[in-house]
């Protein structure tokens, strides 16, 4: 006839028991990986939403020819400065005439193939913080903004 299977009281028990632990574990340590990383994207938003924005200084408008030699390309852009210190903004707009001056130099050195690299705007963004800063005496700009950007 059949067999007759015997099973281990003991051993149930323990499997058993074995079974809980595991499982309060895993679910444990799932929660703590998921708390974790939820502590973190907290902390990178309210990094990046307490970051206030400087003084501004609007520079106006620029159409300039871009330095491509077969054909007449242009950039016409509006921008915006971004300054440490309040006091910087009486200081730029006295420099004015200046600050027009070397944005025009930089944006006049630009090419369609660079300005279309993905990386184009940061490096265009870059060089005229760069030239900026050269006017005062500490590195007063801090960022550009573009509010108009146009070229072809």
């Amino acid at each position: 006839m059949g067999k007759k299977v015997e099973v281990d009281l003991k051993f149930v028990v323990i499997a058993l028991a074995f079974m809980i632990i595991a499982s309060v574990g895993s679910a444990f340590t799932a929660y703590l990986m998921l708390s974790l990383n939820q502590q973190a994207v907290d902390a990178a938003k309210t990094e990046l939403s307490a970051k206030d924005i400087g003084p501004t200084f609007e520079v106006g408008e620029f159409t300039v020819n871009l330095a491509e030699p077969s054909s007449i390309r242009f950039i016409r852009t509006g921008l915006v400065l971004e300054f440490e210190k309040a006091s910087d903004l009486k200081e730029a707009e006295k420099r004015e005439p200046q600050i027009r001056d070397r944005i025009i130099s930089v944006l006049r050195t630009c090419t369609l193939a660079s300005l279309n690299a993905p990386d184009g705007l940061e490096k265009l963004r870059t060089a005229l913080i760069d030239s900026i800063n050269e006017l005062f005496v500490s590195n007063s700009v801090t960022n550009i903004f573009f509010v108009d950007l146009v070229f072809q």
